[in-house]
């Protein structure tokens, strides 16, 4: 399996504005909740962002290895998380990002979930994965606005799966244009996933409010993509960046959450 995103055609290409690409993935249902991680409270401000802490006496009363996994936990939550019936989306860190190219031992108990096995990334996927890093590193305020990891959550269970990934090219440009993409592994597709997170998505990017519109961009001839921007409530307004591809949108005053 690779995470290249080839659902919706979201490649490895460079922005106009000077970001590097990314790849990601959407779904239907619920939007942003604040949530908790034992003793921890995350919040999240109208920004998007998240701030945790333990608290003070725990500081002092951890073993080495115990302030170990207190700082992967941290690194685990400090960043926006959408829910919806099935899935639990959460925003890509650095760190998160930097486990998923060369740890992924790490990046499974970063997420809390069990991580398939996949093929060799491709070069250009690497890369693109680094330069996200690299941006995050730079701007950590800009968590939420690259990568999103969707993970399939059995609550009966407790079982956690990572099924895919996506996410927006960037922060929203000067117009309030984000632009989104998704890609989801071959055995969890054709089951609602797609369409699921998408929405999530795009009602966490609703909740900026200087975002004014949503876009995305699908190969000609993919129905099956076509078919998950329409569900989730895109219309195709005419050509893309390529001529292979087709362009859709949300404006603020069509979304329905």
């Amino acid at each position: 399996m690779s995470w290249a995103c080839k659902g919706n055609a979201m490649r490895a290409q460079p922005d106009p504005r000077g970001r590097p690409a990314t790849s990601g993935l959407l779904s239907a249902g619920a939007g942003v909740t604040t949530v908790r991680n034992g003793p921890h409270q995350l919040r999240i401000a109208e920004s998007g962002l998240a701030s945790i802490g333990p608290p003070v006496a725990d500081r002092y009363s951890r073993t080495p290895k115990e302030d170990a996994m207190q700082r992967e936990s941290s690194q685990t939550v400090r960043s926006p998380r959408a829910r919806t019936k099935r899935l639990e989306l959460i925003a890509g860190t650095s760190g998160l990002v930097r486990a998923q190219i060369s740890n992924r031992e790490r990046f499974a108990r970063l997420l809390e979930a069990r991580v398939p096995r996949a093929r060799e990334q491709e070069p250009d996927h690497q890369e693109t994965m680094k330069n996200v890093a690299q941006a995050l590193e730079k701007r950590p305020e800009q968590v939420g606005w690259w990568c999103w990891y969707f993970v399939l959550h059995n609550r009966v269970t407790g079982h956690r799966v990572l099924i895919g990934n996506g996410g927006f090219k960037g922060p929203p440009a000067d117009d309030g244009t984000v632009e989104i993409g998704y890609s989801l592994l071959q055995p969890y597709r054709n089951r609602g996933y797609t369409a699921e997170a998408v929405k999530a998505l795009v009602s966490w990017a609703f909740q900026h409010p200087q975002v004014t519109r949503v876009i995305a961009e699908a190969q000609l001839g993919n129905t099956a993509s076509i078919r998950v921007l329409q569900k989730a409530g895109f219309t195709e307004v005419g050509p893309g960046s390529q001529r292979s591809l087709v362009r859709f949108e949300m404006a603020r005053q069509d979304f329905r959450s």
